[in-house]
């Protein structure tokens, strides 16, 4: 069976690469040691959370605690796209029912109606 869009139109991006997976999880420092085992040192501390990222490829993962009492989940996904009109992009987001929660730079951010949040960030 052939590849191709489900859906008709246009794209509102054109994803380039996946930076990044943040990942908040219940018992942070048992999961470091983990990965740590599993893939190597962190590559950095994170500086805005307690956390520690990790590279796996040319994608980072961000390992964070979960507020207490949650399990873990992921929630937040950075892409890098190819250049977009923000206010476009932010007019298609809102009629698939996302929320635009502001822009960074040149970039953009947004929360599905899933709950998972995305940066799309310029290439």
């Amino acid at each position: 069976m052939p590849a191709g869009r489900i859906v008709e139109g246009d794209p509102l991006v054109a994803p380039v690469a996946l930076d990044y997976v943040a990942h908040s999880v219940a018992d942070l420092e048992q999961t470091l040691n983990h990965f740590r085992l599993f893939l190597g040192q962190e590559s950095s501390r994170s500086r805005s959370s307690e956390g520690a990222w990790f590279q796996v490829g040319k994608t980072r993962l961000l390992l964070e605690a979960a507020p207490a009492g949650q399990s873990g989940r992921i929630t937040r996904v950075g892409v890098h796209v190819k250049s977009f009109n923000r206010k476009s992009v932010s007019n298609g987001l809102h009629k698939l029912n996302a929320k635009v929660e502001g822009t960074s730079g040149k970039g953009l951010q947004f929360t599905d109606p899933n709950g998972l949040t995305f940066e799309l960030m310029p290439a």
